[in-house]
């Protein structure tokens, strides 16, 4: 195990790599979203000073970010909306091995009916409660923006400092040396629970993200899965996810959400 002074060194480090590459604030949760965003949605980066917006699409669009990093529960408290005068508020929810457990493009006017006043703050604020992550309104971006956090050569300067950790279910590149191992994300995300509920349901869906953007979805039938069955290694046996094979596929993750009974 590593001498906590020697994390704390590394620590410091590459925080000051990652805030240099950014380029613009030391808010790192912050900064890296709205780098995401802005290669997702295009446009350009707004001057930092804006309270409106952080940026703004050839079309004309404003998109204000809002990030946050969490453990557990996605419930968490949103910094300060200051001015409403924006198209789109997007959200980036970040787990805490850096990987996005949510992201949504929210309608203002959505974005609106969630918040709160806050006097304190002189502005307003929102918590992102399973109700307002759900809102049909909302568009889901997860997957987007989640292959753009995947890719290691988005940004020159970015990929010359730092390595985007890979995240399999809390299982990070520094655990997969040799990259063979299929990204998979689970919904739940803790495998044990995953399989407590596919128990139940016999039935999830596997979305599996490409290279290029595209995502492919189907069912996945869990008539035969037993309490005894390996969640990963189940999956990853499967043909076009085992090593090799879903590189040649350029797969850059899968995602599996057991579907719930009603």
């Amino acid at each position: 195990m590593e001498e906590v002074k020697d994390l704390w060194l590394k620590f410091n480090e590459y925080s000051n790599k990652l805030a240099e590459a950014l380029g613009r604030t030391h808010n790192l949760v912050g900064e890296y979203a709205e780098y995401l965003a802005h290669q997702y949605y295009g446009g350009r980066l707004l001057e930092i000073s804006g309270s409106s917006a952080d940026i703004k699409t050839k079309e004309g669009k404003l998109y204000q970010v809002k990030s946050r990093k969490v453990k557990g529960t996605p419930t968490t408290q949103l910094n300060v909306i200051r001015s409403w005068k924006f198209d789109y508020l997007v959200v980036v929810l970040f787990d805490e091995h850096g990987a996005i457990k949510k992201a949504l493009e929210v309608p203002v006017e959505v974005a609106k009916e969630y918040s709160a006043a806050n006097s304190h703050q002189n502005g307003w604020v929102i918590t992102t409660t399973q109700k307002f992550l759900n809102d049909e309104r909302s568009k889901d971006i997860s997957v987007h923006l989640s292959s753009l956090n995947f890719e290691q050569h988005v940004h020159p300067t970015i990929s010359q400092t730092i390595i985007t950790p890979k995240i399999v279910s809390g299982f990070t590149s520094q655990n997969n040396a040799s990259g063979n191992l299929l990204p998979i994300w689970l919904n739940p995300s803790d495998p044990e629970e995953f399989k407590t509920q596919l128990l139940i349901s016999r039935l999830a869906e596997i979305k599996t993200t490409y290279s290029n953007g595209r995502v492919k979805s189907k069912k996945l039938n869990a008539s035969q899965f037993k309490q005894s069955s390996n969640v990963l290694g189940n999956l990853r046996s499967r043909p076009e996810y085992r090593a090799a094979k879903w590189q040649a596929k350029h797969i850059v993750r899968v995602d599996v959400a057991v579907i719930k009974l009603q």
